[in-house]
């Protein structure tokens, strides 16, 4: 069959988008800047390409070490074929050469996390008998708020206390990824390293999760000046949402931002009261804005505010009844699993947590999904 060069606009007539995408901020290009979003499509043909953008502000691409990875992924194969960082501010990247004449999919995923590197799409270039289609969606849809362990921090990682870099980071092979694989599911991620539902690592209040959950991409528009836009929840339903956070809340909580004269018990009661509302408010916010579907909380045997989630919980759940609230405890690391970047989850535990999941939260999705 005659082969040809197809260069095509990265719009829904040429490509299939997953995960919180941002069109329209530059002109001519999409944003797919959160965790394991990214876009797919199919073509008749040996070889792909994109244009991929970064940080198209006139402020430079990342730093080496903070650049945005690229995952590609060919014909379903559970093993990337290709994975590159985003080094120019506009270039064409092969996602994949020399494949045998036929049909094929390609399926491109941002693997580094929101607050770093940023990552757009402009165009799709096919050498094959045709221009490049969609590919249909998946049977459903999983959404995943978190930190730093479900954006898959330092999880390639082999050395367990370094500074984190994001060639060590790959959202492919986070806990959410891989459930989602299990489940024959798309994936749709809203989380941060760092980040809290009262206050983050650092002890800030600024762009949070609850803040930044109800739009697209609040930090991308605040980068290029723009009011942030409102994710559409009703065009984008899901089939069950995951939460796992609160770890980085426990600093502030523990007092260490209060003078030492101040940490009194009372004190440190307020905080984590404090927290728990904050938490409870959140809760009822995403069963606002995804209705009737099930939420599931995820939380660590150790964590150190595990009594208020697990109470918050519980109250939210005797004062809901009619919301599905689910509150699962993971089993910490496990030592023949070893450790990613500064403590963090390592690839081996994301796979097992996965497949624990998998066969706990099957039996609460929609009957029409199973």
């Amino acid at each position: 069959m005659a082969q040809q060069e197809w260069t095509c606009a990265a719009d829904s007539a040429h490509v299939r988008f997953f995960g919180r995408t941002a069109p329209q901020v530059i002109p001519g290009a999409v944003f797919f800047n959160w965790s394991g979003s990214g876009f797919e499509f199919r073509f008749q043909g040996t070889a792909a390409y994109a244009c991929l953008l970064t940080d198209r502000r006139g402020d430079g691409i990342a730093a080496e070490n903070d650049r945005a990875y690229i995952g590609v992924f060919v014909d379903g194969e559970p093993l990337q074929s290709a994975r590159f960082p985003l080094d120019a501010e506009e270039k064409w990247y092969p996602l994949a050469e020399g494949l045998p004449e036929g049909r094929h999919t390609v399926r491109v995923v941002k693997q580094t996390e929101v607050g770093y590197g940023r990552a757009a799409v402009s165009a799709v270039r096919v050498m094959g008998a045709g221009a490049p289609e969609p590919t249909g969606p998946k049977p459903r849809r999983l959404e995943f708020i978190g930190d730093s362990i479900t954006c898959g921090y330092g999880n390639i990682c082999t050395n367990k206390n370094p500074d984190f870099v994001t060639r060590e980071e790959n959202a492919s092979l986070t806990y959410m990824s891989l459930l989602a694989d299990r489940l024959d599911a798309e994936l749709s991620c809203v989380a941060a390293s760092g980040n809290g539902i009262f206050h983050d690592y650092g002890g800030n209040t600024v762009n949070l999760i609850p803040e930044l959950y109800p739009y697209t991409d609040k930090m991308l528009h605040g980068h290029y000046g723009l009011p942030p836009t409102r994710w559409d929840m009703r065009a984008n339903p899901v089939d069950m949402v995951f939460i796992k956070l609160g770890a980085n809340d426990y600093p502030y909580c523990s007092g260490v931002y209060l003078p030492e004269e101040e940490r009194t018990d009372a004190a440190l009661r307020s905080l984590r009261e404090e927290f728990a509302r904050r938490l409870y408010a959140f809760l009822d916010e995403v069963f606002s804005l995804r209705g009737d579907v099930p939420v599931v909380y995820l939380y660590e045997q150790d964590m150190e505010l595990k009594p208020e989630i697990v109470g918050t919980i519980a109250r939210f759940q005797a004062d809901r009844p009619d919301r599905r609230l689910y509150g699962v405890e993971i089993h910490p690391k496990r030592p023949q699993e070893g450790v990613g970047a500064n403590g963090h989850w390592s690839a081996y535990t994301h796979s097992r947590v996965a497949r624990e999941l998998a066969a706990l939260v099957t039996p609460w999705l929609k009957p029409d999904r199973q």
